[in-house]
């Protein structure tokens, strides 16, 4: 699907975004402490660390603070970290009843990636394996109709939305790299409606509660990551540029859809 075809273009907000960096098994015993995982904490003035948990049973340990005006958690286990930007809250209901966000994807992308990028060279990060970019986005329609129409124009074939609920198309339109040779790039996308339907009751007062129109949501769940099969240490000089090139990957199918 090229660019010309899309008439309604979608401005798409971020819902959440999750950097996962999978490491090599030699580092399982290093960063599976308290102390170390610590020491993966974001080092920037923005970044305020407010509290650190351990499973007992899993032996995860999160971090748990804030990024400006973004909740920021850093999960650990002895394989992977995980690193999740999301709103403050999950629904905003000060004017309207909406799905909370951290605004247009293409303005928040903007500090994740600052942070992103010194956070992968920082001097404690260990041995990196894979490397995963997942944001997910949302755009507020006024319909059902509405959100058919608009979701088709991205997708390689039409819903007809006279005929068509519960909507979902999942799909891995994996490519090759540009960045390190022969290593090939999963696109996971997952395109589908989201509707809300909100019943609000006041206080003690036996009245029926209080109707609220539904809400409809385009809804793009994207995974773009370093294949599974690679299984040696993707060099030090490659991960920023893979990073940037995982993040283009979504600003392509987020702008153009897929083919």
């Amino acid at each position: 699907m090229s660019p010309s075809r899309i008439t309604n273009q979608i401005n798409w907000n971020n819902t959440s975004s999750r950097i996962t960096i999978f490491l090599l098994i030699e580092n399982a015993n290093i960063v599976h402490t308290i102390d170390y995982s610590t020491s993966l904490w974001p080092q920037n003035r923005d970044v305020k660390l407010i509290n650190t948990t351990k499973v007992a049973e899993t032996g995860q340990i999160n971090l748990q603070g804030e990024f400006k005006n973004k909740n920021l958690l850093l999960s650990v286990t002895p394989f992977k970290l995980d690193l999740i930007f999301s709103p403050k809250d999950q629904l905003d209901l000060t004017s309207s009843i909406s799905l909370q966000t951290m605004g247009l994807y293409a303005e928040a992308i903007s500090d994740v990636n600052f942070l992103v990028e010194s956070w992968l060279q920082q001097s404690s990060m260990p041995k990196i394996q894979r490397l995963a970019y997942a944001p997910e986005l949302v755009s507020r329609v006024k319909s059902h109709h509405e959100a058919y129409e608009v979701i088709s124009q991205y997708l390689p074939f039409p819903v007809d939305p006279a005929t068509s609920s519960d909507f979902r198309y999942q799909i891995n339109k994996f490519t090759t790299s540009r960045v390190q040779r022969g290593l090939k790039i999963n696109r996971v996308t997952a395109w589908d409606i989201l509707r809300f339907n909100f019943q609000l009751s006041v206080g003690q007062i036996a009245q029926p509660p209080l109707q609220h129109e539904d809400l409809y949501y385009c809804h793009l769940s994207l995974d773009i990551n370093t294949e599974l099969e690679h299984t040696g240490e993707l060099g030090r000089d490659k991960i920023i540029p893979l990073y940037k090139e995982l993040v283009s990957h979504v600003e392509v199918i987020s702008k153009e859809g897929i083919k």
